[in-house]
């Protein structure tokens, strides 16, 4: 299915039952939750525990999260009773190169630590989910 044919089927559906409809009828076991687990990601992340806390959820993690961010994560997923959490970052070696990256060369350092660890988690999926809020959507 395009986004579009996505849209004009299922747009009229909100929140869980939209999440329910894409990891159980369109995209079943081809389907991956993006989170940053921050406030805002609270909101989807109790939505997919509601239609199934085993669907995958990706945490990217930079290397250079706060304490409070992973104390925050892990209440999210202890209360959510959330089962599947990959995890994905920067490898050791990487960690190392774009230790002082941000300072010269911003886009480098996040290519390093977010987009390269984002498209190696997100091959053999179909679909991704995201927190983006309604009026951003397709």
């Amino acid at each position: 299915m395009t986004p579009q044919q996505i849209v004009e089927t299922y747009g009229h559906l909100d929140g869980a039952d939209l999440i329910r409809v894409l990891a159980q009828q369109v995209f079943p076991g081809q389907i991956l939750i993006t989170s940053s687990f921050g406030a805002e990601s609270a909101v989807l992340l109790d939505l997919v525990a509601q239609v199934d806390p085993g669907l995958p959820v990706l945490f990217i993690d930079t290397g250079e999260l706060f304490d409070e961010t992973i104390a925050y994560r892990d209440t999210l997923i202890a209360h959510l009773g959330l089962s599947n959490i990959i995890y994905a970052g920067p490898s050791r070696e990487d960690r190392k190169l774009a230790e002082d990256l941000w300072q010269t060369d911003h886009d480098r350092c996040c290519y390093i630590r977010k987009v390269a660890p984002l498209a190696e988690a997100v091959r053999g999926y179909a679909a991704l989910v995201d927190g983006r809020k309604k009026s951003a959507r397709i």
